[in-house]
């Protein structure tokens, strides 16, 4: 108390005096008790151009809190008077300290080695205590993710030599105790949930009978509120008993998590004045979401969007498979492509998670095609770009997320790596002239790489910019469009038509300016840019959108979307008018 009257004694007056100090004569300043005088020179200039006493005592007094980091601990204000028009300053800078070793006592080698050793450059570092505090709390945060939570430092010993009349040496020691040894006994998980208690610890990479782990436990809101189960997880209850045990409380609250999404529309015939009826066309998506309590997920999508093509998506994720952190993945997906030719795709996979961000992946995938309509290659000699055939993959991969939201992220980075390799089979058809699969190989080796990255970037308040790439590379002796994937749309290259753009190699830049209106909701602006190249039609395109959106959760509907975007490809330029609105209303359940 005696000290906080002090500094208003000193600065009322101060304070009192700086606008007209400011106002009727320039201000003057006279510095004292700074060591060096080139810096007391320095100082002094800056605190006159700080231009009245306040700002200048606010400025010498942020200097003397800088120079805590450097070595000098007692650096404060003696004294500061003003008169005559001058604001005299005397500093007690006073002497730089210098760590000259550090003594850890009760610390395992093979630890220090480990963390590192914190070793001033030269024997003669100046001691920051800010610097030494944090790598000890690195030690800490060790033992506490290790079944030891209330592992500490004390006793800390200090013995000062003086070096020279400006510097003083000091040798510091501290006393390191493990504490006990803690281990997890239970965890309890309270509130409204679909899931089993089991799959929540997989959640949170927790379960009974392992080390206390401070990390894990500090993590649980995240990666809870992260996930597609959970909302508004608050940090979990703790509680020790006397024999080292842990128990640990969860309160949950369970989040809309399935999805229904319906659009539906209606086509004119084909050829007006004839018998053909209108034919409805649409997308139906739906997601159930622990049908059968253990964090299973569901997934079936059918898209008519078109006359003439077709799309059948089927989904299944088990987590925790056999009670391990194996995640498994199914997939069967059917694409009826404007009746030329039929895919078939068959996707296996699983995943493990290496620590709370970073997952690595394994996949199967097979995909057979049927050449559907030969009638328009049945007399020529030249290879057709749609050929039957199968293609079988087996890839690996790595996904990293640490975004602090996903659903309405402000900051934070996403990304995933895929490499995969197999082998392309040509089945040979009847239809086709004989000479053409003698120019074919009946099998070539089939490579895929693709990388997809998201950087989110905060900016001012409730702001941020987002950053993207996707980048895929297929590599084939020979390349067919039944092979090649789709872009364009309204997740793709916004601007353009559903699935406009067939591609082997491709790389898609986007960047959005977004303004986060609540948890769910954001208007953004953005620019969509890609490198496209199709080989089977030896093409290469380079296809830009600009656009603005709207993303907002109705709370009682739904999550509305709307997304306007306009592009230009080639020779084709910009115009308003040929835009292409994206609505899209996904009801949760």
């Amino acid at each position: 108390m005696i000290r906080w009257i002090s500094w208003c004694l000193i600065f009322l007056p101060i304070v009192a005096l700086g606008q007209s100090a400011k106002n009727d004569t320039p201000l003057k300043v006279v510095l004292s008790g700074i060591i060096s005088e080139k810096t007391t020179k320095k100082l002094q200039l800056e605190m006159v151009e700080a231009g009245d006493t306040a700002s200048a005592i606010l400025y010498i007094k942020n200097w003397c809190s800088a120079q805590q980091t450097f070595g000098y601990p007692e650096c404060g204000l003696s004294s500061v008077k003003w008169a005559d028009s001058t604001l005299r300053v005397e500093v007690h800078q006073g002497p730089q300290y210098l760590l000259q070793s550090l003594t850890l006592e009760g610390l395992e080698p093979h630890i220090r080695q480990r963390i590192g050793t914190f070793s001033p450059k030269s024997k003669s570092s100046p001691l920051n205590w800010e610097a030494l505090a944090d790598h000890l709390a690195m030690y800490l945060r060790y033992y506490q993710n290790r079944g030891y939570p209330f592992a500490r430092f004390f006793e800390m010993g200090v013995d000062y030599e003086k070096l020279s009349h400006t510097e003083i040496g000091a040798h510091v020691q501290y006393t390191f105790d493990y504490g006990p040894y803690v281990t997890i006994d239970s965890i309890y998980v309270v509130g409204n949930k679909r899931e089993k208690d089991a799959f929540v610890w997989s959640l949170a990479r927790l379960e009974p009978g392992m080390p206390y782990n401070q990390q894990l436990i500090d993590d649980i809101p995240r990666q809870l509120n992260n996930s597609i189960y959970y909302e508004q997880v608050k940090p979990p209850k703790v509680s020790f008993t006397v024999e080292g045990k842990a128990h640990i409380t969860i309160e949950v609250k369970q989040k809309k998590a399935g999805k229904f999404d319906l659009l539906l529309g209606l086509l004119p015939p084909d050829q007006p004045g004839t018998n053909q009826r209108l034919r409805v066309t649409g997308l139906v998506d739906l997601v159930f979401v622990s049908p059968f309590q253990g964090g299973e997920i569901l997934a079936l999508t059918y898209n008519r969007l078109n006359a003439l093509s077709q799309f059948f998506d089927l989904a299944y994720t088990q987590p925790n498979m056999l009670g391990t952190m194996v995640e498994l993945e199914g997939r069967f997906k059917l694409e009826n492509r404007d009746s030329s030719f039929i895919n078939r795709l068959l996707i296996v996979g699983a995943s493990y998670p290496l620590s709370p961000h970073l997952d690595a992946q394994v996949y199967w995938r097979s995909k057979s095609t049927d050449l559907l309509d030969a009638r328009p290659y049945a007399n020529d000699t030249l290879i057709p770009p749609i050929l039957s055939g199968a293609n079988t993959i087996f890839g690996v991969g790595f996904a990293y997320e640490r975004l602090d939201y996903r659903l309405n992220p402000r900051k934070g980075l996403a990304l995933s790596v895929d490499a995969g390799l197999g082998r392309r089979t040509v089945v040979e058809d009847r239809r086709l002239q004989p000479v053409i699969f003698e120019k074919i190989p009946p099998s070539q080796p089939s490579t895929e790489l693709s990388l997809a990255v998201e950087a989110y970037i905060p900016t001012f308040k409730r702001q941020t910019l987002r950053l993207a790439n996707k980048s895929y590379w297929l590599g084939q002796d020979q390349y067919f469009r039944n092979d090649q994937p789709q872009l364009g749309g309204g997740k793709s290259i916004r601007g353009f038509n559903e699935n406009q753009f067939f591609v082997d190699r491709y790389t898609f830049f986007s960047a959005e300016y977004r303004l986060l209106l609540d948890r769910n909701s954001h208007i953004f602006v953005f620019t969509d840019f890609a490198l496209l190249k199709n080989t089977v039609a030896a093409q290469t395109s380079s296809p830009l959108g600009l656009g603005f959106g709207l993303t907002f959760d109705t709370k009682s509907a739904g999550i509305l979307s709307l997304i306007y975007g306009v592009g230009t490809v080639n020779d084709l330029p910009l115009q308003p008018s040929r835009g292409k609105l994206h609505i899209g209303l996904i009801n949760r359940f």
